[in-house]
């Protein structure tokens, strides 16, 4: 095979995303043309895609010592410089990536995210990188990638509406192109209800998108753990009860929005599927429901005459909620490995922002905790026992505590073992 035909079907692996395929093919092609800059420009990249940036270096620098003018080469160093923080360097690269190729809009927007890789980079440069992604689109206005791309640099500091005229010239070019499907529906919803609808009209026509399925399936799974917060919640606010009507309301509005909207949105069964993955999950799902409509279970437990058994409503929630937080950790954990880097760093972030929210809630349980402990040592010391009280605050300071804290160490487990993280 020539080294043309070698870099041909190496650069069509990598559009397709069989970045594997194009590091074989790319390597056994190097075994004979070991001086080709073109080949090891196109293994840096292919490693670059594939998240191997310390062979995504060697193999790019490897391609600049042959010929210092490749602009491939180039390119790799700069995202990898972009990547690491050293923005200074990224200019460097950016720069001399200009200067060979000034009519190349891949070169202007390299050196509009090195811009917006500084601190504070979106909005401080806001109007260099606007120039800069608004060229890069005149040099090749029939490119939806060049337009995919001048939107994400634009989005963080730039009116939406503008944005999103950017997403739907690409579309206009390539309507069945997922990336730009995936990021209107980004930018157009807004709420949970809005994505679920759009992300399921892009796995029909795509189903290999593990972003969009791992985002599908934390959407459902997270909103079947809000069934029990908001209504648990609910309990100690209504010491104000404006405050805890409102907040059954956002838990009556959360179930509708689980219960009907979204499986609506999604084909027929998906909701049960992902409800049933892992099958032990089902107990957790039955569990999270039952919490939802928790006041409904007081008229029986009156029937009963046994005020005991309101301890049973928190630990159904407990239970509810404890199973699916293990099922969201479980999730996240075998789906991290199939994003690309800067996304799944994304979701690791946001995953630990999420569990250091829930302290206020942890400090809660605690203090439950203590004053039924206190109220358990009273009763059992005192003549006349009831146990109650005791129980039933127990179970409320278990449900508040357990959950958040197995979400604190998921997310540090997740992010100690996460490479990208």
């Amino acid at each position: 095979m020539q080294e043309q035909q070698i870099a041909d079907r190496a650069h069509a692996y990598v559009e397709l995303g069989k970045t594997d395929e194009a590091i074989e093919i790319l390597g056994t092609g190097l075994v004979e043309f070991s001086e080709s800059a073109s080949l090891w420009s196109l293994l840096a990249w292919a490693q670059l895609s594939s998240d191997d940036q310390e062979a995504a270096r060697g193999s790019a620098g490897r391609a600049i010592e042959v010929d210092p003018s490749n602009t491939l080469a180039l390119f790799v160093l700069a995202n990898l410089e972009i990547r690491a923080g050293a923005t200074d360097r990224a200019h460097d690269i950016a720069s001399r990536l200009l200067q060979l190729a000034p009519e190349n809009p891949t070169a202007h927007l390299t050196k509009a995210r090195a811009y917006a890789a500084e601190p504070n980079g979106a909005f401080r440069n806001r109007e260099i990188i606007r120039q800069a992604a608004y060229y890069a689109v005149s040099l090749s206005q029939d490119d939806p990638e060049v337009l995919r791309q001048a939107a994400l640099l634009l989005e963080p500091a730039n009116p939406k509406p503008e944005v999103i005229g950017l997403v739907e010239r690409g579309l206009a070019l390539q309507p069945d192109n997922s990336d730009l499907q995936l990021m209107l529906v980004r930018l157009r919803s807004k709420n949970d209800v809005q994505s679920v609808k759009g992300w399921a009209k892009i796995l029909a026509g795509d189903p290999s998108r593990p972003a969009l399925v791992l985002g599908m399936n934390l959407v459902i799974w997270e909103r079947t753990r809000m069934l029990v917060t908001f209504m648990l919640w609910a309990i100690p606010a209504f010491i104000i009860p404006v405050a805890g009507l409102i907040l059954v309301g956002f838990g009556l509005r959360n179930a509708w929005d689980l219960l009907i909207a979204m499986p609506r949105s999604m084909p027929r069964g998906t909701l049960l599927r992902i409800w049933s993955t892992p099958r032990w999950a089902r107990v957790g799902v039955v569990c999270s429901v039952i919490s939802a409509f928790w006041p409904l279970l007081i008229p029986l437990i009156a029937l009963t005459d046994q005020a005991l058994l309101l301890a049973i409503i928190p630990l159904i929630m407990l239970t509810g909620e404890t199973i699916v937080v293990l099922v969201i950790g479980r999730i996240e954990r075998d789906g991290l490995p199939n994003l690309a880097r800067d996304v799944a760093l994304e979701l690791v972030n946001e995953i630990s922002a999420q569990a250091a929210r829930e302290w206020a809630r942890i400090s809660l349980g605690i203090i439950g905790f203590v004053v039924g402990g206190l109220l358990l040592g009273i009763e059992i010391s005192s003549a006349d026992l009831n146990m109650v009280g005791p129980a039933v605050l127990l179970s409320f300071a278990a449900a508040f505590l357990v959950p958040p804290v197995i979400m604190l160490v998921q997310s540090r487990r997740l992010r100690r073992e996460c490479p990208t993280a």
